[in-house]
């Protein structure tokens, strides 16, 4: 295999999930459905190659998440030696279902094997049951996602929900048991004439075995999972070239600009932990003055504020919640959607680098990630490593802030002190 492509959702999920090959492939990229096959190409024509593309389909309607999936496939048809792995949210969000059953019909696989489990980010599934830090799902802070909430924990229903092909299910006595009991009881699911089969995983072991299944057996499987079942594939390569960094970053020369649209809490309170250890101003930016154009002034105003403050110190950038907008609205405002509040930030990330270059760039949230890289004109990231668990550094490829080191993380990721070890991390490059 000298190339494998990962389809993700989402840009913080394409990236986590393509850093877990970066040890066994060369040149390891980033790049947008919209331009995946014309910009980012390998560092040399033959080199082993990685790349993951982001189809921002998440918030999609299941029938255009369909459309844009069978497409991406389609495009994929005359590649020799390729791997796909369909990358899915831990959390279960989006159109896991429609854009599986597109894979399955374009790539011609017999089924798709589905652990959306990450043990070391507190993502299990034990009884059919995904949790998140033993939470069942349906009861976490996901069930209240603004965008694509998952209020169900069981997996096979999930999954039910969302395709049109049988789904089936495999538990912890067959993954603990012995190899042909497991690829016994894949055989009788598969004759049966199940398509998906969702897997509970507890441990890294449990992931390794179902990465070993894929190698095993004689069907064409599909993986879908999270950035957890990647990296227990990954390992399983045979070709192991030794990483080759495509890239150098640019000398961080200014101070570092943190792009936070996630609602998530668990990035809010990274947030406070990282003030407590490090001059970090926080912004909060108003989304009716970032989504309407016609605020001009207001927009404009902010942006000079953000760049005097960017001048002196580290500046982190967040989104006012809702209640908090009253003062700086109209009567005749609507609040905008999440989508017109991201690109709004884009631009306005653009309009503040265009003049204070910072010296490192941190994104968090895939729609936030991806309007930001848009604005900037970026063709992608070239994927260098990790600088803690599911945390990703790289060097953005192309546009206005070409070759500048940036880090991108998604919204529910990471333990309390996560952006304290990014700040830790770029002080000392």
């Amino acid at each position: 295999m000298d190339k494998i492509i990962i389809i993700a959702d989402d840009l913080t999920g394409a990236a986590d999930t393509a850093v877990q090959f970066c040890p066994f492939f060369e040149d390891t990229r980033l790049v947008s459905y919209r331009h995946w096959d014309r910009t980012v190409k390998p560092a040399r024509p033959a080199a082993m190659q990685a790349m993951a593309i982001y189809t921002n389909s998440r918030a999609l309607a299941a029938d255009a998440a369909h459309r844009r999936l069978a497409g991406v496939a389609q495009g994929l048809g005359d590649l020799k030696g390729l791997g796909i792995y369909k990358k899915i949210d831990s959390c279960m969000r989006g159109n896991m279902g429609a854009e599986c059953d597109a894979l399955l019909d374009q790539l011609g696989c017999a089924a798709s094997f589905i652990t959306p489990a990450f043990p070391e980010m507190g993502r299990t599934t034990v009884g059919d049951v995904h949790m998140v830090h033993g939470v069942p799902l349906g009861q976490t802070e996901i069930a209240l996602d603004p965008v694509t909430p998952v209020t169900e924990s069981s997996l096979t229903r999930i999954v039910t929900r969302q395709s049109r092909h049988p789904v089936g299910h495999v538990g912890l006595a067959h993954l603990e048991g012995a190899d042909s009991r497991l690829w016994e009881e894949i055989e009788r699911q598969l004759q049966n004439g199940v398509r998906h089969i969702v897997f509970d995983a507890g441990n890294r072991a449990h992931l390794d075995r179902i990465a070993r299944s894929f190698f095993s057996l004689e069907h064409k499987i599909l993986p879908v999972g999270s950035a957890g079942l990647a990296g227990s594939i990954a390992k399983l390569l045979d070709s192991k070239p030794g990483f080759t960094e495509p890239a150098a970053a640019i000398a961080a020369d200014g101070f570092n600009l943190l792009i936070c649209g996630t609602t998530s809490a668990v990035t809010r309170q990274q947030i406070d932990e990282l003030q407590k250890t490090a001059a970090c101003e926080v912004i909060q930016l108003n989304p009716v003055t970032l989504a309407d154009q016609s605020r001009r002034l207001e927009f404009s105003e902010s942006v000079c504020a953000v760049q005097s403050c960017l001048l002196r110190t580290n500046v982190s950038l967040t989104i006012k919640p809702q209640s908090n907008n009253s003062v700086a609205r109209q009567p005749t405002d609507i609040e905008p959607g999440a989508g017109e509040t991201a690109e709004g930030l884009g631009r306005f990330v653009a309009q503040v680098t265009a003049k204070v270059k910072p010296g490192h760039l941190f994104l968090t949230g895939g729609d936030t990630a991806d309007a930001v890289l848009t604005a900037l004109g970026a063709e992608g990231i070239c994927i260098l490593g990790e600088v803690v668990a599911g945390v990703v550094q790289g060097v953005i490829a192309g546009g206005r802030l070409d070759r500048l080191g940036v880090v991108t993380k998604a919204g529910a990721f990471g333990q309390s002190d996560t952006l304290v070890a990014v700040h830790e991390f770029w002080q000392a490059e």
